[in-house]
């Protein structure tokens, strides 16, 4: 059994949340961070009726649904509508959970574009990708990106870890009353075509572990956790500096107005 315990914060913000973007989906989640791993509220998006909820599924959790494309739907006319019905779905999060309104302090973490991508998809990500961070930015929400392999490395100490790893630990660290299999998939990938977790719930899975990133990144800003103390691959992450960014990523400012 895990004791959670509540704890004090002289610095942490009353909510963090972590969204898991994609062109067709998204997990997202949002934690308190007076708790450890304590879900406020955690939802997903989908364009297969397959995810739909059914009978004995999870309450606890809230489902986005827009139709596939038709056969003769227009494409440019489709990617709007899913843009706007996306857009509206995560301001409807926003909205239940009083961020921005209720809780005005609020971190939201989310993983940057996949590096060297040239599909159709990577530019559709983008336009979306767009809109949305604008939303955070006109709110004045305070915005970290990280890469995925960045969340890799730091939940699994594996930088390549397939989704399969990534939900093991989110079911360690208090995901697991969330866990429908109603919402897992599989999918073959990489060369040897090795069978992967997919769907739903490995988006809400990353969207959490996102949560939890921030929220240790807060932490450590703070002095609550000290980086010494950390697994060798978690203060790889927090440490590390590249030609592309010459400094660590607690010296980096969230992306925010002013105010």
């Amino acid at each position: 059994m895990v004791i959670r315990r509540k704890r004090k914060y002289s610095f942490l913000p009353k909510r963090i949340v972590g969204l898991d973007l994609s062109v067709n989906h998204f997990g997202i989640c949002c934690i308190d961070p007076s708790n450890f791993n304590a879900i406020i509220s955690i939802s997903y998006l989908t364009n297969k009726k397959k995810f739909l909820p059914k009978k004995g599924s999870n309450g606890k959790v809230i489902s986005y649904f827009f139709a596939p494309k038709l056969k003769t739907e227009d494409n440019d006319i489709y990617e709007s509508k899913r843009r706007s019905t996306i857009l509206y779905a995560i301001q409807d999060f926003f909205v239940r959970n009083g961020l921005g309104l209720h809780f005005k302090d609020v971190y939201i973490c989310i993983e940057d574009y996949a590096k060297g991508a040239t599909s159709r998809g990577t530019y559709q990500i983008g336009e979306m990708g767009g809109l949305v961070k604008n939303y955070f930015w006109e709110k004045g929400f305070k915005l970290r990106k990280i890469s995925p392999n960045t969340l890799k490395l730091w939940a699994t100490g594996d930088g390549g870890a397939f989704k399969s790893s990534m939900l093991k630990t989110a079911k360690k660290w208090g995901f697991e009353p969330y866990y429908d299999e109603h919402l897992l998939e599989t999918k073959k990938k990489g060369k040897d075509k090795s069978i992967d977790a997919d769907g739903p719930i490995t988006d809400m899975c990353e969207s959490y572990l996102l949560a939890l990133f921030l929220r240790q990144e807060l932490d450590l800003r703070s002095g609550e956790q000290e980086l010494k103390k950390l697994p060798q691959y978690q203060r790889t992450v927090f440490l590390r500096t590249t030609k592309a960014q010459p400094v660590n990523i607690l010296a980096i400012p969230f992306i925010c107005q002013e105010r």
